[in-house]
């Protein structure tokens, strides 16, 4: 099943000797978990998208340190680009970033969070179940790096997990569009170099609190089973 990975972000050097590139990371992710999907890399920052009446089964839009909001050529050619795959009704997850942007293309607002950022392990409450969620948890466990949070959902959005820190942690528009806040991909290492490069940024406190909740458990293999039957399911 091949799926276009819209690449919206681009690891630091710094940190390649940990994971890669962010394609690196969702590919060894799927490799793991779901191996059945099969990423073919569009570097949208640099203007390289895919062909909507290509073979892609679907597509995923990664995060990105930008904002959603942002007056930037490649944000609004994205948000054109992923109101094309709606109207034709092919699928998109977005992951974070790809999450909110997905939102705004589609009718809902994206603000910078007055709760600050959600960084760390974070756990969601699944209140609306999907057929597609197998195997279930109503609880999950996912680790977090956002500063930026939905604010209101599309017209057609349905609210499917949440917690105290994000109220719009997943959703689904009409067997289209799945949006994730957390990053299912990141593995706690990578996280850990992140959050550590960004302490001036973020603040030493809120950073020594996300790294003490890297010892909790998390559910990337339920995540990345969600997303595969997600794309499977017509």
């Amino acid at each position: 099943m091949k799926i276009g990975l819209l690449k919206c972000y681009s690891v630091p050097e710094a940190m390649f000797h940990i994971s890669g590139d962010i394609s690196d990371i969702f590919n060894n992710f799927f490799e793991k978990f779901a191996p059945e999907i099969e990423l073919e890399v569009y570097d949208v920052v640099n203007g390289d998208f895919p062909d909507l009446d290509g073979e892609l089964k679907g597509f995923l839009c990664t995060g990105s340190p930008h904002s959603a909001y942002d007056d930037e050529a490649w944000i609004i050619e994205l948000k054109k680009f992923i109101q094309n795959i709606y109207h034709q009704k092919k699928k998109i997850v977005g992951i974070c970033f790809g999450h909110q942007i997905i939102a705004e293309a589609l009718g809902g607002k994206v603000v910078r969070s007055s709760k600050g950022w959600g960084i760390g392990v974070q756990a969601i409450k699944i209140n609306k179940i999907m057929e597609w969620m197998k195997p279930f948890s109503d609880e999950l466990n996912i680790l977090a790096s956002y500063q930026d949070q939905i604010e209101s959902l599309p017209p057609k959005g349905s609210l499917l997990a949440g917690n105290s820190h994000c109220q719009y942690f997943m959703y689904e528009i009409e067997n289209i569009v799945l949006g994730i806040q957390g990053h299912p991909e990141f593995e706690k290492k990578f996280v850990e170099t992140l959050y550590k490069s960004r302490v001036e940024l973020i603040g030493r406190n809120i950073v020594s609190t996300a790294i003490s909740s890297l010892n909790g458990s998390i559910h990337p293999h339920i995540f990345a089973e969600w997303i595969n039957n997600f794309f499977q399911k017509t």
